[in-house]
């Protein structure tokens, strides 16, 4: 099983190959707001794709597309955790502490008040 560091890496590395193809062609490779600016289109993509899957919307195959458009969110957050210089297995296990703290301290309160 890879941890968040390694699928970071594999980004890293797709990125890469359209960073090349950009030069080929003449244009600039992308920064980060080409891939914030990716990631809500993405985000776009993938809130679609539910809407189907629960009957919102015509989309044949959503289903099956909606792992498709979680790996290009992920590629761009990727991505952008490193544009931003942080480290993902170690932001978000911080992340994921900080709210397990929380929801059990609500639920601490909410015992207290039954």
């Amino acid at each position: 099983m890879s941890d968040l560091n390694d699928l970071q890496y594999r980004a890293l590395q797709v990125a890469n190959h359209y960073d090349d193809y950009n030069r080929g062609k003449g244009r600039k490779t992308w920064d980060l707001n080409d891939y914030a600016d990716g990631l809500v289109g993405d985000v776009g993509d993938l809130m679609k794709l539910i809407m189907a899957v629960r009957g919102r919307r015509d989309i044949a195959g959503a289903t099956a597309k909606v792992e498709h458009e979680l790996n290009d969110v992920m590629f761009s957050l990727l991505i952008l955790y490193k544009l931003f210089r942080l480290n993902p297995d170690q932001s978000f296990a911080k992340a994921m502490d900080e709210l397990e703290a929380r929801v059990v301290a609500m639920k601490a309160a909410l015992k207290e008040q039954s």
